[in-house]
């Protein structure tokens, strides 16, 4: 193989190990968003299940649209999560 071809070989591996790094990173970027958002739904599921306990004991019905409008901070953080999934 000449040395011209051994270059254009060269170039063309480092292009796909390039590429490969890229899909790489790109891939831990995402499941580490994955896990990201896995934390904020299972946090926010465990708010719901806490607030319907409380309300239950309080003889109120379940509501989690009330619970979004009596938290300001649970809204957001809903609204955080929606925003991500979309």
């Amino acid at each position: 193989m000449s040395s011209l071809a051994l270059r254009r070989r060269l170039a063309a591996l480092e292009a796909q190990l390039g590429e490969r790094a890229d899909r790489e990173a790109a891939q831990a970027e995402f499941d580490g968003l994955v896990r990201e958002l896995d934390r904020a739904v299972q946090a926010a599921k465990e708010r719901v299940e806490a607030d319907d306990l409380t309300r239950r004991a309080a003889g109120l019905p379940r509501s989690v649209e009330t619970l979004v409008q009596r938290d300001p901070d649970f809204a957001n953080e809903i609204g955080r999560i929606q925003w991500r999934v979309l």
